[in-house]
């Protein structure tokens, strides 16, 4: 009786533990979605019904949930695997012991934020650098869904409008007049398509216009994006990639060497890149990478050399720059302060450290996958310099990001 007491007050401290916003220390930002996002990590049974009503149903491993409701002690969640899909509901216990929870807002190319458009060349001369520097516009971009923002100009309460089917000039409107924008990533910059017309931004000399083929710009972000709005802690458990290989450059699906199991050092240039620049870089692209050139290492993960190549590969086009190494915690105070952001190896794993706060002396790191031992979570942790001096979040050596100029 006394040996079940105890294991009653033990799960009892688990799951409040696990069922609070916040694992150990202050969040770095909340959760933005209505619904919990999660990934089953280890095979487990639902029901038709909750309280073991109706037929069972086995979730896989590596199955991405969506908690649709909670009653009482049960969850609603809905599944999708290859071979099905549906509603069925598991007990909160299984949920906070089997699954890692992760952030589900879909993708964004850019975040959200201001930024310089420069042209880098008109797509219809491809490569083909312009001959003027023409005139940098500051815009800012504020994210819908499926790719699709608002751009507003930075200077005024303005918008980005669609363009008038007798006049191709831009104008700025408000906001209830406003044209909606996919971004298209293209070479090492972005295309700016208006949805309906499906024309494009384009720059001549110093003149802004639609046509129907864009001009190519970069996008040069306006300081990080580590606000509230724009915070994002990209994760190895998250469903789109947790389960393929990461060892033969294939999207295959794998129980073992995945994304989850294997990709920290991917998904921590992902956070590092994004939170630098906003530009977010799939992590797909990056392990093909890191495979092609050996830094993949079998049973391990991934080699440090690739930070400093992924930077070469893919600055450019990101617009980041390596800035070397360290081990100073004086050192990263200055440098986060002054715009860099850090991939730091830690114990066995690497995260990214993205930010620093002078008043309360805390550092805002992102980790890839959070585990108890170092009481982290899936939305960024505010963390003191005393937890990154020893334990298992010691930060041994920096490996630096900046964004370009």
């Amino acid at each position: 009786m006394k040996k079940l007491l105890i294991t009653s007050i033990i799960l009892m401290i688990f799951i409040l533990y696990y069922t609070t916003d916040c694992h150990a220390f202050p969040h770095g930002y909340k959760r933005k979605t209505e619904n919990i996002h999660a990934l089953v990590r280890h095979e487990m049974t639902a029901w038709e019904y909750p309280g073991e009503e109706g037929e069972p149903v086995s979730i896989p491993s590596f199955t991405p949930i969506i908690v649709t409701e909670e009653g009482g002690s049960w969850y609603e969640i809905e599944y999708t695997t290859k071979k099905s899909s549906g509603v069925v509901w598991i007990t909160r216990e299984d949920f906070f012991w089997g699954c890692l929870r992760y952030d589900g807002r879909p993708k964004q190319i850019i975040a959200d934020g201001t930024y310089h458009l420069k042209k880098k060349y008109s797509d219809s001369f491809r490569n083909v650098p312009l001959s003027y520097p023409g005139k940098d516009l500051s815009c800012t971009f504020r994210f819908l869904s499926d790719n699709r923002f608002l751009i507003g100009l930075a200077s005024a309460d303005r918008y980005l409008s669609a363009p008038d089917p007798k006049d191709d000039q831009i104008k700025w409107r408000s906001e209830n007049q406003a044209g909606v924008f996919h971004i298209i990533k293209k070479h090492k910059g972005y295309l700016i398509m208006e949805e309906n017309s499906r024309k494009y931004l384009s720059c001549d000399g110093s003149i802004y216009q639609f046509a129907d083929q864009g001009t190519v710009f970069s996008l040069t972000r306006e300081g990080k994006a580590v606000t509230d709005d724009s915070l994002r802690d990209f994760v190895q458990f998250d469903g789109e990639w947790a389960k393929r290989h990461y060892g033969s450059g294939k999207k295959r699906d794998s129980e073992h060497g995945n994304f989850c199991t294997s990709g920290c050092g991917i998904l921590a240039v992902v956070n590092a890149v994004y939170s630098t620049t906003g530009h977010y870089i799939s992590p797909f692209v990056l392990a093909d990478y890191a495979v092609k050139k050996y830094y993949r290492i079998e049973g391990s993960g991934t080699d440090s050399g690739f930070f400093k190549a992924a930077a070469v590969k893919f600055g450019g086009s990101y617009g980041f720059t390596y800035r070397g190494t360290g081990e100073s915690l004086e050192q990263l105070k200055d440098r986060l302060l002054a715009g860099q952001t850090a991939i730091t190896y830690i114990p066995g794993h690497y995260v990214t450290i993205v930010d620093y706060n002078p008043d309360t002396k805390r550092f805002l790191l992102l980790d890839p996958h959070y585990l108890p031992r170092r009481k982290t979570c899936a939305f960024g942790d505010w963390v003191s310099q005393k937890t990154l001096e020893s334990g298992d979040l010691f930060a041994q050596t920096f490996y630096y990001y900046k964004a370009c100029d």
